[in-house]
């Protein structure tokens, strides 16, 4: 093996966050496209707020895995930017799709 190859856990990781903001795209649109019917400004404000969101989440997962491609457990793997986007735009889809619900 040649000392220069990317270990496997660090390319496995970058696919995992890239398949999550993936998926989370996938539900700003979904959930914008069910809001639309019944509250068409929080469709737009889901899909205007959820949509960069998971662009950016996607572009720095890109970034991650580049930043640090051989030595990851030298330094942190994060600074906490990456799933605090996660988790924040997983919580505004959540109560998008509340409000949505509750304005049938």
């Amino acid at each position: 093996m040649a000392g220069s190859a990317e270990p496997a856990y660090v390319e496995r990781t970058e696919l995992a966050w890239t398949r999550t903001a993936l998926a989370l795209l996938a539900g700003t649109a979904v959930v914008a496209r069910l809001a639309a019917g019944r509250a068409a400004p929080l469709a737009v404000a889901t899909a205007a707020l959820g949509i960069p969101a998971a662009a950016w989440l996607l572009a720095a997962a890109g970034r991650r895995g580049r930043r640090d491609p051989v030595g990851m457990p030298a330094r942190p793997l994060s600074d906490g930017r990456l799933p605090f986007g996660v988790a924040a735009l997983t919580a505004l889809l959540g109560v998008a799709e509340i409000c949505a619900a509750l304005l049938r």
